[in-house]
């Protein structure tokens, strides 16, 4: 059986000795700041090598590409262009 994990986000991705570490962050259910809203906490960490991360990269370009597909996000007009790196939004 394979576990999952839920995330709202990454809060950090840092390198040292080596490898890549991606922190996984998803919203409190509890914990509020000063303004009400539930504050990410730490969730699960990624330990991953450079080689890892290619192919990590590889399989995001492709979600990506999916996602732009079936309408979940749209491509910035200066994206369209090539003017920009910047990613796509969710619409």
């Amino acid at each position: 059986m394979t576990s999952e994990v839920f995330a709202d986000g990454v809060s950090e991705v840092n390198i040292a000795g080596g490898v890549v570490r991606i922190n996984f962050v998803s919203l409190s259910a509890t914990l509020k700041d000063e303004k009400g809203t539930p504050v990410r906490e730490l969730r699960q960490r990624i330990v991953i090598t450079p080689q890892g991360v290619l192919e990590l990269h590889g399989a995001m370009q492709q979600v990506i590409e999916k996602l732009i597909a079936t309408g979940v996000l749209q491509r910035r007009p200066d994206d369209i262009a090539g003017a920009s790196a910047k990613a796509p939004v969710p619409i």
